[in-house]
């Protein structure tokens, strides 16, 4: 999550191709990671242990969605 929100805030500043195919294949390797987790510990998960892949699932689609629209941060 942390190396997520550093490419993110690196994607603000500079605008490389690089750092964007960096972040997208860390999303799915992060919903990977916490799918591990909690099928490893799937007895003992709470609500935030199962909210943290749906979440994950949804910042890495949405990073497909987003290149697929041509979507442009703001400039700076």
């Amino acid at each position: 999550m942390l190396s997520q929100t550093l490419f993110s805030v690196l994607l603000v500043f500079i605008h490389k191709k690089g750092i964007h195919n960096a972040r997208f294949i860390l999303a799915f390797v992060e919903f990977g990671l916490w799918m591990i987790l909690l099928l490893m510990f799937g007895g003992y998960a709470n609500a935030g242990t199962i909210l943290l892949p749906i979440i994950s699932l949804t910042n890495a689609i949405l990073i497909v969605v987003l290149k697929k629209l041509k979507f442009t941060p703001l400039a700076v």
